[in-house]
């Protein structure tokens, strides 16, 4: 819940604050030659593209799911993430394939997306235990400053190796400190940026998984 607060806060923080360094509207890269509004020019939906998109996606997902049995050590998700990253760096998949993809993730996003929000709020949080929590002042400290220190530190070094500060402070800060991938969703909707989710979902995939690994390797030395 702090973290769907704060995201909130730094959609409004991104339309007050006027610096060129801050607010990328949704964009991660502040430096280089890419260009964004050339690559937003989607054309028309078409259930064509839907088909295609809709493919592809089961298609990798099919492909990260046999990839995790043949090697146990890493999550499905974890698979499915290479996977894409694989596809888009070595450039093998046509153009329009890609936005077929893209547009059925903006049709998801703009349909289910309302849906899913409704039903982690009512379904998956559990309200006694928010209330018990918040009637303890100690805990509810230790919460918020977490938070806010985990997303102004992604913002800062978003920022140091040119990223936007806002869009990193989500992405790296929020991503690792909201509740996996349902958390993703609320985080991504309350700060109007769903272009995030493949940024958010390698946030808690990855970043979940190291950060396991280095708390399993330091509390031995401080407790």
């Amino acid at each position: 819940m702090t973290c769907i607060v704060v995201a909130g806060t730094l959609n409004a923080l991104g339309k007050v604050v006027k610096k060129p360094w801050f607010n990328g509207e949704g964009r991660m890269l502040r430096r280089g030659d890419f260009d964004y509004s050339k690559a937003s020019d989607k054309g028309p939906l078409t259930v064509r593209d839907l088909g295609v998109g809709l493919t592809l996606t089961v298609g990798v997902y099919v492909i990260g799911q046999v990839l995790a049995e043949i090697v146990p050590g890493l999550h499905a998700y974890v698979w499915i993430i290479i996977v894409a990253a694989l596809l888009k760096i070595t450039n093998i998949i046509p153009e329009r394939l890609n936005l077929g993809a893209e547009q059925w993730y903006d049709f998801i996003s703009a349909v289910w997306v309302p849906a899913v929000l409704v039903s982690i709020s009512a379904g998956m949080i559990d309200f006694d235990a928010v209330l018990q929590v918040a009637s303890e002042p100690a805990y509810m400290i230790i919460v918020v400053v977490t938070v806010v220190v985990a997303a102004a530190a992604a913002g800062l070094v978003a920022w140091l190796v040119g990223f936007y500060f806002v869009e990193g402070s989500i992405s790296a800060g929020l991503g690792m400190a909201d509740m996996g991938g349902s958390g993703d969703v609320a985080v991504l909707g309350a700060s109007d940026r769903m272009g995030l989710m493949p940024f958010l979902q390698i946030a808690s995939r990855l970043g979940g998984a190291l950060m396991l690994i280095l708390l399993s390797i330091l509390a031995p030395l401080f407790l």
